[in-house]
């Protein structure tokens, strides 16, 4: 498995078959000025897309016929199994900004664990329905998100090994969303290696931040 961070909350997930996950495709038209990245505009089989927003559905630039799962529940694609469970995109049940989904994959032995625009703390009951996670790719800018704060709690309540921020600001996004290193600065053992992929062969036995690159800016 390949896992590519196109930017902000976008990544491709490329299994050993070759089968392409997308998560969250965005559209840099969206939002004004303010997101600056280069759409993702290679093939993808399934899109997975944690909720409406210009930032995290836009499909009109996958190639292919990917199948698209935007809802909650349980499905089977191909030999990976996918699960969509729905959580808040803020602190007041949805109130302000709707509800999100979480996806977890298991895909070739491992789980791996999108947060979406996780906007609170997991329940019990959430983190029982995800369970053993590997890998998760979690929100860490705060203001449309969980903060860097939140986020230190949730990746060590689902004790995740492998931790991937996303959702920051950066030179091509200027959302009032903070920097990658809030989140970094808070951690013991962060990776940055300034690299935009990365192949997970083996889970290290303590969590450790993954600092990946955004492969589609503007050069």
């Amino acid at each position: 498995m390949e896992i590519l961070y196109i930017a902000h909350s976008s990544f491709l997930v490329t299994a050993k078959n070759g089968a392409k996950i997308l998560f969250d495709p965005y559209d840099p038209e969206g939002y004004g000025d303010s997101l600056k990245y280069v759409p993702y505009c290679g093939e993808a089989d399934a899109v997975c897309v944690s909720h409406s927003h210009p930032d995290h559905r836009c499909l009109k630039f996958v190639q292919g016929n990917p199948t698209v799962f935007d809802k909650p529940g349980s499905y089977t694609f191909g030999d990976i199994k996918i699960k969509g469970i729905e959580t808040d995109h803020d602190e007041n049940g949805g109130a302000q900004r709707g509800k999100s989904i979480v996806f977890v994959l298991e895909i070739e032995g491992m789980t791996l664990v999108h947060l979406g625009d996780l906007g609170r703390k997991l329940t019990p009951a959430e983190l029982k329905e995800i369970g053993r996670t590997d890998i998760v790719l979690v929100p860490v800018g705060g203001y449309f998100t969980i903060d860097a704060a939140t986020a230190e709690e949730v990746v060590a309540d689902l004790g995740a090994k492998v931790i991937i921020p996303m959702h920051f600001s950066t030179p091509w996004c200027s959302f009032p969303i903070g920097p990658v290193e809030d989140f970094t600065n808070r951690i013991l053992n962060v990776v940055r290696l300034g690299v935009t992929r990365f192949e997970p062969t083996d889970i290290p036995a303590s969590p450790s931040v993954l600092v990946l690159e955004p492969s589609h800016v503007l050069k």
